[in-house]
């Protein structure tokens, strides 16, 4: 399981990020009111007696599971610190589909999408009021540049070498820079979360965008949210076909 493996690397850019976000250097962008997110769950999590999606239930979905002495530190960009000393807890969203399929492929590696989908339930989520995300999309134009200038700094250059930071954020083995990132954003209250590019990897090289948002754990992660519709997939008799129900709230 991938998680912190050099904590001079999470050290030194927890405080250069936090440095430039108390600063107002580093690069935000507005996810707007009325923006359409999506988060995928399992059926048998939040159907109720009815065998269909409970609407207390789907909100289950959006409450912080991570940062508290007992996470198993298992998310990259939240979690705690090394020490324990700094915490703080995420959601995951997807902006559209396609990150959410590939973090549906991802946990069922040896499966077809259809197959991944089975028994699975998409949450279509509004958000009501804007959102303050650091902006580490790939497709924003500033996040590498934004990292290249971190790279600088000269306690995060001694300890983390001439690598892409950026490249070392989406490490998928070693959590040590993306951890120090996600921790910086929680710990700024002014900022909601961060939109940045999927970790996942696909076959046929799509990519997207992830939306995580901090909050503490136990608590729903923002009030700025509205569960709009959840779409159950069912597999039927045949093969590769699925059944589609759609509940909206």
């Amino acid at each position: 399981m991938a998680t912190v493996s050099d904590t001079r690397i999470f050290s030194a850019v927890y405080k250069a990020m936090s440095d430039a976000i108390f600063e107002g250097s580093a690069p935000t962008t507005m996810v707007q009111a009325g923006q359409r997110i999506v988060r995928a769950s399992r059926r048998s999590f939040v159907v109720d007696g009815n065998n269909k999606p409970a609407y207390a239930k789907l909100r289950e979905c959006l409450v912080v599971r991570d940062g508290g002495s007992d996470d198993g530190n298992a998310n990259r960009f939240s979690g705690r610190s090394p020490d324990g000393s700094v915490n703080a807890g995420g959601v995951y969203f997807s902006m559209h589909n396609e990150p959410m399929f590939m973090e549906l492929r991802h946990y069922n590696p040896d499966s077809s999408v259809v197959r991944a989908l089975k028994n699975g339930v998409v949450l279509s989520i509004e958000v009501t009021a804007p959102l303050l995300v650091l902006d580490m999309s790939r497709h924003s134009g500033n996040a590498q540049q934004f990292l290249r200038s971190i790279s600088r700094n000269p306690d995060v250059r001694a300890v983390a070498g001439m690598d892409s930071l950026y490249d070392q954020m989406m490490n998928p083995n070693d959590f040590s820079v993306s951890r120090a990132i996600g921790l910086a954003v929680g710990r700024h209250r002014y900022l909601d979360g961060m939109l940045v590019q999927t970790a996942r990897t696909d076959p046929e090289q799509r990519s997207g965008d992830n939306l995580v948002l901090f909050g503490k754990k136990g608590q729903v992660v923002s009030k700025k949210l509205r569960i709009r519709s959840a779409v159950v997939f069912k597999m039927r008799k045949g093969p590769g076909q699925l059944d589609i129900e759609t509940y909206h709230y």
